[in-house]
């Protein structure tokens, strides 16, 4: 549901959320989620799905990506593995780079449950 938000942007007289506020839930979902045991599976899935949406995405879906949802999972230190591998490929590294800077310039180091 949240990637199919982030995708279309629905008007939110329609759905709960508009594109850029799936992202922050799903930002905040990640978070949660580094936190419960055994749960890196689902994280992983999720993250390449992301990075499927935003190879198939025009340049709104991107912004939304990058600005709504990948700023702030990356805000976490314990979840910027999952998405290193974008700084190395020429398309995903356009969003990464100033995603990245923003999350550590906004890093939530106080709860994080991983020491990173």
């Amino acid at each position: 549901y949240l990637l199919a938000c982030i995708s279309a942007n629905p008007p939110t007289d329609d759905f709960p959320h508009s594109g850029f506020e799936a992202g922050h839930v799903l930002a905040d979902w990640f978070k949660h989620l580094r936190g419960i045991p055994k749960a890196d599976g689902v994280i992983e899935q999720v993250a390449l799905r992301l990075e499927q949406l935003y190879r198939a995405s025009d340049a709104e879906g991107r912004n939304r990506i990058e600005a709504g949802a990948l700023e702030h999972i990356l805000e976490a230190p314990g979840l910027r593995r999952y998405f290193e591998h974008w700084g190395q490929d020429p398309i995903l590294r356009q969003a990464y780079k100033p995603a990245l800077q923003w999350g550590l310039a906004h890093a939530d180091d106080a709860g994080s449950k991983d020491g990173m």
